[in-house]
């Protein structure tokens, strides 16, 4: 399908650093579930994707309406590259462009990624075949 944009929502069942970061809570509800409602919202996705090696998150996903990716295990390891994490995922998925979507940004807005899938469509893709998103900081980062 030409033009295909998947919102893909990777989600690891633990985190080596702050265990189970994507499904504690988080306000009245999950980082994971905080997501999804967030982008049942949009308009402008073909399809979004819940990618996890866990069950239970899968299970979730599906239940809230969402299409799934069973991701091998090994990619949701320390161990492994994240650019072989993303050639992994984007082998197995259909679509030509991949909007990566995080569970741990949770005050971008609905409408922001609305606005930034407009903002892709319009722009000439034999000159630019991606979007990042970014925030203008003018502040130190460093003290001493």
């Amino acid at each position: 399908m030409k033009n295909r944009i998947v919102g893909l929502i990777p989600v690891k069942g633990n985190s080596e650093r702050v265990k189970k970061k994507n499904t504690r809570k988080f306000g009245s509800s999950s980082l994971f579930l905080h997501k999804l409602k967030q982008l049942k919202k949009t308009k402008y996705f073909d399809e979004i994707i819940v990618s996890s090696e866990d069950k239970q998150i899968l299970k979730i996903a599906k239940k809230e309406g969402f299409s799934i990716h069973i991701r091998d295990k090994k990619f949701s390891t320390n161990s492994i590259p994240m650019s072989d994490v993303y050639r992994n995922i984007a082998s197995e998925i259909k679509g030509e462009y991949i909007a990566w979507i995080n569970v741990t940004n949770p005050l971008f807005k609905t409408e922001y990624y609305d606005q930034a899938i407009k903002k892709f469509k319009s722009i000439n893709k034999k000159k630019f075949d991606c979007l990042l998103s970014s925030f203008l900081i003018q502040d130190y980062f460093f003290f001493k």
